[in-house]
């Protein structure tokens, strides 16, 4: 076995707190597995000639294999202004290969039973699938395709891209990872390892398919990437399906990574940033120091006693008004960051970030005491083991430490290690360029009840996030058409309306309930749930959705929109893209498409004929108001409205969605639709069977207003 080492002339770092996993996690392993030595299992290792390490964990206990790799192609490689490059690059793999096209890839999987996922952290980017042991070498050969012989299409990657997006958007509705994310920008904004892991919607809009396929090419290289094998698989067997799948990948390395900035010091008071949300009553808080890195002598001993002091924050830290409370150690190769968290109502944002302060500063400047020392050590040590308990976490743990250049043994005494340590040695750790007296603080919330309030601390900045560049506004234009075009478009239109029980039906409908089962198409499964919509005029909208036990409430008031997720007593306030995506869906039922191709302002032409789910279809090209651009496909027997595409505006910019609807039933003289379909760049994402309509029933008012203190079950 040979050791594990540094590679020469690569500084990379290391993913944020996955070592503190092992290092200071807050396990509490079951008692039989944690009193006897536990001895990680170590991997067979051999290098292909192109220079891929492989490692092989074999483990015959089950007929299961699982594969990763480790790819030198993380968030701090990306190049400047090209922020979610890496994850967009990572993602689109297995989406196209010279051999198998996106569907293939994924019916191919299906076959095999297996999943396949592809990702970027902050140093390097993995790739993972998990297949029986007879179809190893199957299962190894997709994954090899879609490593080493991708192909990036243009409709991909525009569906990748909003993927991403949506992502950026998810993060920033949740107050305590917006935090985390942008307390690493503000403490050491000149490393690139600190940007976004999703990348900004600003450079996620400009980013091109040509900057993909040049950071693909320079940074997926058999240089410097692990392959690791685990499994039922003996390693002559796993060695030689490397060689065949793996084998003909052109050898070469990725560049080096520029050499890192020094951190200056930057005498004075706290730097505060508050990020604007402001529909929210609650300021979630980051507080934290810039710490050495994975990669400091000290680095075990700072991870016990961030461990031991979230165990103590938790306790001083008044209950009931203070929520959320954790502490981390976040750490790279070559820095990282100490992170307290907090929630609490907005006015007693700066009281939570004293007290935070406080702690810190106590902790730092006094030794632990030894029993609490005693006590946190046998914890680490007893959860020791789970880290490596699975397949993949056994990988990802080897993972990082080749990638930490850890020697093979270092697992081995790791136990040891920690059970050693003084309270001396743990606070002069955590002291070590901890600078109490000038924290980086992040609040998210309210801005204009917070910044006066910390302003009292120190210099605070406000920012707003999702600002969308100017360029993805959407131009929805009707395409050159003739007068004869015209009068089709509104003739197909006109019997239409009739089919569906004639417009004068149509617009005295002013509120509506639809009730669904829901079925969402997500990699390699699908997830089912329930939908309800209601819908009442002008511009309102809530949609309360229900999968897995997690329910959302999505509400759009005019100008407006929130969303409640489960049992939140708090709702956070969309931004302007929230705001159009609610205002699309609230006109994207039957009911509004057809009353606003029917307007008299609109622009319309017949656009000829197309085979839509298997059944004839005239076409119709639309633009009114402020509606999205739309294609209407009417059944060319019933005219009933079989499907329409629209163009919507998403994060990486404009894109098409279709809806096909079916399953027509009558319903107060309309012809309603009791199922949808809905696609994104013709890949299924949900559908929809209807279980209840009902129109024109008294909706309240507060179905469309922020919570003021919880959330009911019930929105009738």
């Amino acid at each position: 076995m040979r050791p594990f080492r540094r590679r020469r002339g690569s500084r990379r770092f290391m993913l944020p707190a996955a070592l503190a996993i092992v290092l200071s996690a807050s396990f509490s392993a079951p008692p039989a597995r944690a009193l006897g030595y536990y001895r990680v299992p170590r991997p067979v290792a051999k290098k292909l000639a192109n220079g891929l390490e492989v490692l092989v964990f074999p483990d015959p206990r089950q007929p299961v294999v699982a594969v990763g790799l480790r790819v030198p192609a993380g968030v701090g490689d990306e190049p400047r202004e090209q922020d979610g490059v890496a994850s967009v690059t990572a993602r689109m793999l297995g989406r196209g290969t010279v051999s198998h096209s996106a569907e293939t890839f994924a019916r191919d999987l299906a076959q095999l039973g297996a999943g396949f996922s592809a990702g970027a952290g902050r140093e390097y980017a993995t790739v993972s699938s998990t297949f029986l042991s007879r179809d190893f070498e199957g299962g190894l050969e997709l994954v090899a395709d879609a490593v080493t012989h991708p192909v990036f299409l243009e409709d991909e990657f525009r569906r990748v891209a909003n993927a991403v997006g949506r992502g950026v958007l998810q993060i920033h509705q949740n107050p305590p990872a917006t935090a985390v994310e942008q307390l690493w920008m503000l403490a050491l904004p000149e490393l690139p390892v600190t940007r976004p892991q999703l990348g900004r919607l600003e450079t996620l809009g400009r980013l091109t398919l040509d900057q993909v396929r040049a950071f693909y090419r320079d940074r997926y290289r058999p240089g410097g990437t692990v392959l690791t094998i685990a499994g039922d698989v003996a390693p002559e067997r796993a060695f030689a399906m490397a060689e065949e799948w793996f084998g003909s990948w052109a050898a070469g390395e990725a560049p080096p990574a520029p050499a890192l900035p020094r951190r200056p010091k930057e005498p004075g008071r706290a730097r505060i940033r508050v990020v604007d949300q402001p529909g929210s009553g609650t300021a979630a808080l980051a507080v934290g120091f810039a710490v050495p890195g994975r990669g400091s002598a000290d680095a075990l001993a700072r991870s016990v006693a961030a461990s031991l002091f979230e165990q103590q924050i938790a306790q001083r830290l008044p209950r009931g008004v203070v929520r959320d409370v954790r502490s981390s150690l976040e750490l790279t190769r070559d820095s990282g960051l100490w992170i307290v968290q907090a929630s609490a109502p907005a006015d007693s944002a700066a009281v939570l970030a004293r007290r935070i302060t406080s702690e810190l500063k106590r902790f730092l400047f006094a030794p632990p005491a030894l029993q609490e020392v005693t006590a946190t050590q046998h914890r680490i040590r007893r959860g020791f083991p789970l880290a490596f308990e699975t397949r993949d976490g056994l990988m990802s743990q080897w993972l990082l430490a080749d990638f930490a250049g850890f020697p093979a043994d270092y697992f081995d005494a790791y136990g040891a290690r920690v059970g050693s340590l003084a309270p001396q040695e743990l606070q002069s750790a955590a002291r070590r360029e901890a600078d109490a007296e000038r924290p980086f603080i992040v609040a998210v919330g309210p801005a204009s009840r917070l910044r006066p309030l910390l302003e009292s601390i120190g210099p605070t900045e406000v920012v707003t996030l999702d600002r969308l560049p100017e360029s993805t506004a959407r131009a929805d234009t009707l395409a050159p058409h003739t007068a004869a075009q015209d009068a089709a478009g509104r003739k197909l239109i006109s019997q239409a309306l009739a089919a569906h029980g004639g417009r004068s039906r149509l617009v005295v409908v002013k509120s509506s309930m639809v009730d669904a089962a829901i079925r969402f198409q997500v990699p390699g499964s699908e997830v089912s749930g329930t939908m309800r919509q209601l819908r009442k005029e002008p511009d309102k909208l809530a949609l309360v959705t229900s999968v897995r036990g997690v329910d959302t409430r999505q509400v759009l008031n005019g100008s407006r929109s929130w969303t409640v997720i489960a049992e939140s007593d708090t709702a956070l306030e969309g931004d302007s893209l929230d705001v159009e995506s609610l205002r699309v869906t609230f006109g994207s039922d039957m009911l509004h498409v057809l009353l606003a191709a029917s307007d008299k302002s609109a622009r319309v032409a017949a656009r000829g004929n197309e085979r839509v789910n298997g059944r004839d279809a005239d076409k119709v090209e639309v633009v009114s108001g402020r509606d999205p651009w739309r294609m209407l496909y009417f059944e060319a027997t019933s005219h009933r409205l079989l499907a329409f595409d629209q163009r919507e505006r998403g994060p990486r910019g404009a894109y098409t969605s279709r809806i096909v609807l079916g399953d027509y039933r009558p319903l107060d003289g309309i012809q309603w639709p009791y199922q949808e379909e809905h696609f994104v760049a013709g890949q299924p994402l949900m559908k929809l069977d209807v279980t209840g309509v009902e129109l024109n029933i008294d909706l309240n008012e507060k179905h469309f207003q922020p919570p003021m203190t919880t959330v009911g079950k019930s929105w009738r």
